[in-house]
């Protein structure tokens, strides 16, 4: 029963992204080298994330779409691209991003998606955020002398699979 569960959420999770094409993808990585590349930071990927990334590596979703709370659908949150891994292009690059960010976003948390006006949406690589996705909010980030914490944090969905499941066209 455990394993149908599985299988259904992947094959919806297929359904979903190809209602959704990416374009502006960076170029193509094997698994190999994604993990090399999060190696390089201290950071392991969770797989469902790992294999989004081998598909797409970043890039703009074609059809505008947004997150939707399935508890609470008037809460929304735009999505205007996704992150990848790039060392020459960086204006949508994940380790970019994180570096930008550096001192402002909690190191628990790497932002894999914008929302277009300096909001990020991030996963949980360490502890207890590990493969959570949470929302990012750049209005109550930490001034340079505060200490960065989770004020401007609130988590969205327990996995990057069920993130992408919560995706609506607009």
């Amino acid at each position: 029963m455990v394993q149908y569960g599985i299988m259904v959420v992947g094959q919806l999770i297929i359904l979903r992204l190809n209602q959704m094409e990416i374009r502006n993808s960076y170029p193509k990585l094997s698994t190999k080298k994604i993990l090399e590349k999060f190696s390089l930071y201290g950071l392991t990927p969770p797989k469902e994330y790992t294999n989004f990334l081998e598909k797409y590596n970043g890039g703009y979703p074609e059809v505008e779409c947004e997150y939707v709370d399935k508890e609470d659908d008037e809460y929304t949150i735009p999505l205007d691209c996704f992150y990848g891994i790039s060392d020459t292009d960086t204006s949508i690059s994940i380790f970019a991003r994180r570096g930008f960010l550096s001192g402002s976003l909690p190191n628990q948390l790497l932002p894999i998606a914008g929302d277009g006006i300096g909001n990020e949406i991030c996963l949980g690589v360490e502890g207890e955020f590990f493969g959570k996705v949470y929302f990012w909010n750049k209005d109550g980030e930490a001034q340079s002398q505060e200490e960065v914490n989770f004020s401007n944090v609130e988590l969205i969905t327990d996995s990057f699979d069920l993130f992408l499941l919560s995706l609506t066209p607009i």
